[in-house]
């Protein structure tokens, strides 16, 4: 490549481009009229195909969309810094259709209604802004890529087809507009974040092929009532279903073997049933609402606290009587709102009593 050594050199009269050498990333600010530009491929000696287009920007235009060139892919773009230009805005307070698109004859993108494929269909490579609606994804994907479908707010509807083995990280993310969803049998990973932030999702079945919950994987689906998590799922990460306001009760198989932090932090949670109360600890739920707990489906009215496992038991309207062993500390409105408590036994040795432990 020619060192430019990051100055701004005119394409044309369009396209603006600013190569920086050391790390081989290319900006391009479009400067046309055109609503749907085609980005060069190559420049005197520069070879764009060399390098990476990390900032697309139209800040003058009413560009809508950029076309990618046959001799470009998008190994050589990161289309997630596109800075677009002013175009009327739909009702919904999106740019109506901002986009990339694929030059005609492309040999490796088809683009079908706004989304660009591999030429085989095997893989998505890029869905619009603007897409609404109900969208089937086609058979014979296997893989929903990270950030594939992240922030399309307009989608109500997405079917996948059976063929779909893998969901990557953040893959739906903050798809708000989301009612409906299936994950198929087949399915044998949900990576982190995967369908964070989907509020409007109400249900969603975990198939049985899956064996992890990831970070942060449901986290701020506040419209979910219900979720059952299979047998076969052996660890629950950090924060996996944190701020689902809406769920208000959850059974923990006794397969779960591990439970990360904050998991059902901002939950609701009315019923909690679980196989383990020392795994169960492991999360540090703090219940805000009246709760009942439960041990493999049998109404827990009696509880051990210990160095082992410490459950928090505020607002437990299920306990009658409660242990708290040697080395513990009765925290401040630890049994708040335990309406049902007869008797609570200190052992010696407890380190304090702290205010308003039994209020409530």
């Amino acid at each position: 490549c020619t060192p430019l050594r990051g100055s701004m050199k005119r394409i044309g009269n369009v396209f603006y481009l600013n190569l920086q050498n050391e790390t081989n990333e290319i900006g391009l600010p479009y400067m046309g009229t055109e609503r749907t530009p085609m980005l060069p491929a190559v420049f005197h000696n520069v070879d764009f195909s060399a390098g990476k287009i990390v900032s697309l920007s139209a800040p003058l235009s009413q560009t809508t969309a950029f076309v990618i060139p046959s001799a470009l892919s998008f190994d050589n773009i990161d289309f997630t810094q596109v800075e677009w230009g002013c175009p009327p805005l739909d009702e919904h307070g999106i740019m109506s259709s901002e986009t990339f698109l694929v030059e005609e004859g492309h040999p490796l993108y088809v683009c079908e209604d706004g989304v660009i494929y591999d030429r085989e269909k095997t893989e998505i490579v890029y869905v619009p802004v603007f897409l609404e609606g109900k969208y089937t994804v086609p058979d014979g994907i296997t893989h929903i890529p990270d950030g594939l479908f992240e922030g399309r707010k307009l989608l109500t509807e997405i079917v996948l087809p059976d063929s779909v083995k893998s969901i990557g990280n953040n893959a739906f993310g903050s798809c708000r507009g989301l009612k409906s969803i299936n994950i198929p049998g087949g399915v044998t990973s949900i990576g982190a974040s995967a369908f964070s932030g989907c509020s409007g999702l109400t249900e969603i079945s975990i198939p049985n092929s899956v064996t992890s919950i990831e970070r942060s994987t449901f986290s701020g689906c506040a419209g979910l009532t219900s979720i059952t998590i299979p047998s076969n799922v052996t660890s629950i990460g950090d924060e996996a279903f944190r701020d689902c306001s809406g769920l208000t009760g959850i059974t923990i198989p006794s397969s779960v073997t591990n439970i990360g932090s904050s998991v059902f932090l901002g939950c609701n949670l009315e019923k909690i049933d679980v196989a383990d109360l020392a795994v169960w600890a492991e999360c540090n739920y703090y219940p805000s609402v009246p709760w009942e707990l439960y041990l493999n489906g049998e109404l827990v009215t009696e509880l051990v606290l210990s160095e082992d496992y410490f459950i928090q038991p505020q607002n437990c309207t299920s306990l009658r009587q409660v242990t708290v062993s040697p080395w513990l500390r009765v925290g401040w409105r630890m049994f708040a709102g335990c309406t049902n408590l007869e008797r609570v036994t200190l052992m010696d040795g407890i380190v304090g009593i702290y205010s308003e432990a039994f209020s409530g």
